[in-house]
Formats: C-alpha cells, sequence, structure tokens
C-alpha cells in the first residue's frame, strides 16, 4: 500500500512566497504607522496565508500523527468558533441586560439589545418572506442584510486586529 497519502510536488512549496511577501509589507506598513487600519489587512493577509503554506506543508511531510493533531486541533478550534456564532445573539442579550441594568436607556445604549432580537427573528421573518413575497423581493430582503453584515464584520476584524496590533 502506498505510504504518500498527499503527493505534493516540490516546486509547490514556492507558495511560501507569499506569506513572506504579505509579512514582509505588514511589517514595513507597521513600522511606518502603527494605527493605520491597513494593518490590519496586511496582518490577516499573513496570517490566514501562512497558515494554509503550513498546513500544506503538514500535509505534504506524509506524518500520519502530525496531521491527525493538526486536523484534531483545526476541528477543535472550528468548533469553538462555531458555538461562539451560534450564541452570538443570546451573548448580545445578556450583554443588552448588563448594560440596561447599569446605563441610562438611550437608543445607544440599547443596539445589542436590537441586533440580539434581530438575529433571533430573522429566520422567522426570512420564513414569512419566503411564503408572501415575489422571489425576487424576498431575495433581495434575505441578501442585502447579509452582505452588509459581511461587509461590517470585515471591517471590524481588521480594525479588532488593527487594535491589537498597536497595543503590542
Amino acid at each position: 500500500m502506498n505510504d504518500n497519502l498527499f503527493n505534493i510536488p516540490s516546486v509547490a512549496y514556492w507558495v511560501w512566497a507569499i506569506p513572506v511577501f504579505f509579512g514582509l509589507g505588514f511589517t514595513i506598513s507597521y513600522r511606518i504607522e502603527k494605527r493605520r487600519l491597513s494593518n490590519g489587512l496586511w496582518f490577516s493577509l499573513f496570517f490566514y496565508s501562512f497558515l494554509a503554506a503550513l498546513a500544506m506543508t503538514i500535509l505534504g511531510t506524509n506524518n500520519k500523527w502530525l496531521i491527525v493533531i493538526s486536523v484534531a486541533l483545526f476541528v477543535i478550534f472550528f468548533l469553538i468558533v462555531v458555538v461562539i456564532f451560534a450564541l452570538q445573539a443570546f451573548l448580545l442579550l445578556w450583554n443588552a441586560w448588563i448594560v440596561w441594568r447599569r446605563e441610562s436607556h438611550t437608543l445607544a445604549n440599547m443596539l445589542t439589545l436590537f441586533l440580539g432580537l434581530a438575529i433571533l427573528l430573522a429566520p422567522f421573518f426570512s420564513r414569512w418572506a419566503a411564503l408572501n413575497l415575489s422571489k425576487p423581493v424576498d431575495t433581495f430582503i434575505n441578501l442585502f442584510p447579509s452582505l452588509v453584515i459581511t461587509y461590517v464584520l470585515f471591517w471590524f476584524y481588521n480594525y479588532l486586529t488593527m487594535l491589537s496590533l498597536v497595543s503590542i
């Protein structure tokens, strides 16, 4: 039986040039100005290309124990992210309850309450829209908020990455 699970040609290891390029871009940008939002982009590009190159290298070693341990760590991390994502509405409502008790009842302090309720009610509204509205309107109503949320989360993630890098 062939022991090579993954036959990766040696030329494919040039993929390591990509994280090196993004890492250099991040280093140069970070040294020029630590508070730039683009630092979060550079670091994210470096980090995820590094993880992809590392995964390819681990698979290329054909070391079954290393592959199993790496996949297990990835699955555990992925499951933690999925659980947190699934509980985000309840976490937002919990935050809204804490803010409601400790601060004034202004509109700004109730945003997490509205967002948590919107996330909880979205599946019911989506079902209602699919049953009662035309297909193009239903598609727009369901797609547009997802695109806006993806855009906001992308820049929020980069902002958090940039903040964590500035605090180093």
